[in-house]
């Protein structure tokens, strides 16, 4: 996989659990994907627009929110230092000069979020040698202050609760099995549509980084038949598509499918899509 393709694949990933992050209170935020600040390829990850500026979010990382807010994700392999920094003060003072009239988007009306699994320790100590504020009344929420035209806070989702905000803590290459857990019993709850499929990018980035945590929850015969579950459509899709052409190929296209979604051995997909034992050796041969 390149750097780019695993890049998307921890952004999808981070889209959907932003979006489950704000579940509760999404009717008064507008959330930009990608939100583009020129005709040229410059995009920020994620524009949040609060649509009720006079009304204050429950959510801790949306406390500090005001009309515009600008959201820049970094995944686990992804670097947050100096210059990150001010490229996404850059986003901000762009994103500030789109207004149509002078002055239309007011700096006071901008808040910047950078969220990160890791805490960015050369970051924090460069900024507080720079004579810049830093403040952490929440575990995981940095409020950063001093000579800056915007709101702006760091989030480390590694040190948020693992109960308020479980979307984010899995977005990690070293997830706890607690908040794993958590969040797959919480997800069964979710009936709405948007819900299951941000559910879905959360768990396959999530899954796919966690390979020996989620085989140890599969092993679980209840919390590993929720957890299969919850990811039941992606997985049928592909396993009715091999169905479907009733050839080998498709069937081999099927085993694939779920050991790399679910992180299931061969065996253990041969069986979910009904393969004779007596068979199997035959697939096996053919996936190597």
């Amino acid at each position: 996989m390149s750097k780019i393709e695993d890049k998307n694949q921890w952004h999808m990933g981070f889209y959907g659990a932003m979006e489950l992050e704000f579940r509760l209170e999404k009717e008064l935020l507008e959330f930009n994907r990608e939100f583009q600040l020129s005709k040229k390829p410059l995009e920020m990850d994620m524009l949040i627009i609060k649509k009720r500026t006079n009304v204050q979010l429950i959510n801790e990382i949306g406390k500090i929110f005001r009309k515009h807010n600008i959201i820049e994700y970094k995944s686990p392999k992804d670097t947050l230092g100096v210059d990150q920094f001010f490229k996404g003060l850059s986003y901000a003072c762009l994103y500030k000069s789109q207004g149509k009239t002078t002055d239309e988007i007011k700096a006071n009306e901008i808040t910047l979020t950078f969220i990160r699994d890791i805490f960015p320790r050369k970051l924090m100590k460069w900024l507080g040698e720079s004579g810049y504020i830093v403040e952490c009344n929440i575990p995981g929420i940095y409020i950063i202050s001093g000579n800056i035209p915007f709101l702006i806070q760091i989030v480390v989702s590694r040190e948020l609760d693992n109960k308020n905000h479980l979307s984010l803590r899995l977005l990690s290459k070293q997830l706890d099995i607690e908040s794993a857990k958590n969040f797959i019993e919480k997800a069964t709850s979710y009936k709405n549509q948007g819900d299951r499929e941000n559910v879905e990018a959360v768990l396959k980035i999530s899954v796919n980084a966690n390979k020996i945590l989620y085989n140890k929850i599969l092993e679980d015969e209840d919390m590993g038949d929720v957890l299969l579950d919850l990811m039941k459509d992606k997985i049928d899709a592909k396993v009715s598509a091999g169905r479907a052409e009733g050839k080998v190929e498709g069937k081999l296209e099927s085993i694939r499918a779920l050991m790399v979604n679910l992180n299931y051995t061969a065996e253990q997909a041969m069986e979910s899509i009904g393969i004779p034992k007596s068979e199997y050796n035959k697939y096996i041969k053919e996936l190597k």
